[in-house]
């Protein structure tokens, strides 16, 4: 993964360098992930770049349901991005020692067009999302499957 990332960084064009990863202590230099705060935000920065809220569409996914007995994932809903937040640097103790390493949350907060509605109530907890298209050709939820009785 790391050097995939270094390589994927070279052709974006973004500005990671291996120079920054940390050398010490030993087990961060022998790491398979990208360590240095300013590589991991410049990464997940390009990673969500290309997601334009009101474009972009957020699909959930089931790893596992009863409804199928494999390892693939399941996408259960499809929305539309209405808003995508700002990566976050962790928090740290006000007494962490100058030079401490510092990393990014690999998560990125987003908002998205999945709603209640009062025609066509959905409870998320105990029960499957069906997805058709529109006639204006946006993802709709239209049916929900209790997965118990």
């Amino acid at each position: 993964m790391r050097e995939s990332g270094f390589e994927i960084a070279k052709n974006l064009n973004l500005d990671v360098s291996e120079e920054r990863e940390p050398k010490q202590p030993a087990f961060l230099a022998r790491t398979a992930w990208i360590q240095d705060h300013d590589n991991q935000r410049a990464l997940l920065d390009a990673f969500s770049e290309r997601a334009v809220e009101e474009e972009s569409l957020t699909f959930f996914y089931a790893k596992r349901t009863p409804l199928a007995d494999d390892d693939r994932r399941v996408i259960i809903a499809v929305g539309l991005l209405k808003h995508k937040g700002k990566v976050e640097q962790y928090k740290y103790a006000t007494d962490a020692p100058k030079g401490h390493l510092r990393a990014m949350m690999w998560e990125r907060p987003i908002q998205h067009s999945i709603r209640q509605d009062a025609a066509n109530p959905i409870s998320w907890a105990g029960s499957l999302c069906l997805i058709t298209r529109s006639s204006n050709a946006r993802p709709k939820m239209t049916r929900s499957i209790p997965l118990s009785s």
